[in-house]
């Protein structure tokens, strides 16, 4: 039971907050310095995300490319000595 009270006391908190913030935002964004502060900050934001979204697909495509040369490669070829130590026996001529 007091889990729960303690729980709502928690959501009420949070939304009390957020509409503290909603309206501090609201009241704030009448001043032409405060919207144009704004618009400078969401400007900075936007171009950092695409600085790291041009990065993050950079660095994958380096990986794929990575993992595509190594998956072309030919497997190396069984040394004759493996060959012999595992009991194979290489066939010399074809059967008719």
């Amino acid at each position: 039971m007091t889990t729960v009270v303690v729980a709502m006391l928690a959501i009420v908190m949070v939304a009390t907050a957020v509409l503290a913030a909603v309206g501090v935002y609201y009241h704030l964004s009448e001043s032409a310095a405060v919207r144009r502060r704004l618009r400078r900050w969401r400007f900075l934001v936007v171009a950092r995300l695409d600085d790291w979204r041009a990065a993050t697909f950079h660095r994958l495509r380096i990986v794929r490319r990575g993992l595509a040369r190594r998956l072309a490669r030919p497997a190396p070829a069984p040394s004759a000595a493996v060959s012999r130590i595992g009991g194979t026996s290489e066939v010399t001529h074809r059967a008719a």
